[in-house]
C-alpha cells in the first residue's frame, strides 16, 4: 500500500497478474490486498492524516497570530505560511486543483499536502478562490489565512 501511495500507482496494480506473480514469487504465502481495499486503506490514512495536518496548521496559526489585530500591543511573529495551487486538466476534460502549504517551522522548510480537489468549472479565479475557501474551512484555518 505504501508504495502504491507514494510512487503514485494506480490501485488496481495490485490485482495486475503480473505484479500478482512477482510478490508471490517472493512471498508465496503473502495475503495480496484487493484495489478496493487498498483504496479504502488509503483514504482512511488520508482522513487521519488530515485531521494532524488541521491540528498543526491550528498550533501554527496560533503562534503566528497570538492576539488580534485589534489588540494594543500585537506582537509581531517573523514567519510566514505560503499557499501554492497547482492546476490542471486531464484529457477526459477533468479539472483538478493541488493545494500545499509551506512554512518554516526551527529553521527546517516544512511541505504539506492540504487537498486534491476536482473542479466542476475551469480554473477560472473564481473558481480556484471557492476552492481555497473550501480547503480552509475544512482544516478550520480560514479565520487565518
Amino acid at each position: 500500500m505504501k508504495w502504491v501511495a507514494e510512487k503514485r500507482r494506480p490501485f488496481a496494480i495490485v490485482e495486475d497478474p503480473q505484479f500478482m506473480f512477482l510478490i508471490k514469487t517472493g512471498h508465496p504465502r503473502y495475503c495480496l490486498l484487493s484495489a478496493a481495499t487498498v483504496a479504502r486503506d488509503i483514504k482512511h490514512i488520508f482522513i487521519k492524516m488530515h485531521q494532524r495536518i488541521s491540528k498543526t496548521l491550528k498550533v501554527f496559526l496560533t503562534y503566528l497570530f497570538p492576539y488580534p489585530s485589534h489588540h494594543p500591543h500585537p506582537q509581531k511573529v517573523e514567519c510566514a505560511l505560503n499557499i501554492a495551487t497547482d492546476s490542471w486538466t486531464f484529457l477526459n476534460s477533468h479539472a483538478f486543483v493541488a493545494v500545499t502549504v509551506h512554512y518554516e517551522e526551527g529553521g527546517i522548510p516544512r511541505t504539506l499536502l492540504l487537498d486534491i480537489v476536482e473542479c466542476a468549472e475551469s480554473h477560472t479565479g473564481v473558481t480556484l478562490a471557492a476552492t481555497l475557501v473550501k480547503i480552509f474551512n475544512n482544516f478550520g484555518i480560514s479565520d487565518k489565512v
